[in-house]
């Protein structure tokens, strides 16, 4: 009984004493999340027709102009079609050549909708 009572205050003064470490965290309120990749996900050829460049300009706006960035974009038709054609493509660079990486990314997405329209 001597032992039940030991342990019982023993713990008691464990969950106390724990609670009263407090943690000062570090937070900086000028963070802001950098994107560092997108990817673009498709079944059909429409939806990739339908892409706003200007929108993915405005995403990686919050990086720094040295940070990486990967730009994607897939296209598989094999679920809604009878074709069995499969595409991906990725873009690297950094953000401050956003506009080469959406030009390029521009011209290899008319390159898949392209093949994929001529199967």
């Amino acid at each position: 009984m001597k032992n039940l009572i030991f342990y019982v205050l023993l713990l008691f003064c464990g969950i106390t004493n724990a609670q009263d470490n407090k943690i000062n965290s570090n937070y900086v309120k000028d963070d802001v999340a950098k994107i560092t990749s997108l990817k673009f996900s498709a079944d059909k050829v429409e939806e990739l027709k339908k892409i706003n460049w200007d929108d993915i300009k405005s995403i990686f706006a919050t990086n720094k102009p040295e940070q990486k960035i990967a730009l994607g974009f897939a296209l598989d038709l094999s679920k809604t079609s009878k074709d069995q054609f499969k595409c991906e493509i990725t873009i690297n660079d950094e953000s401050k050549n956003i506009e080469d990486v959406i030009k390029k990314s521009k011209k290899m997405v008319k390159m898949m909708i392209k093949l994929s329209e001529n199967k």
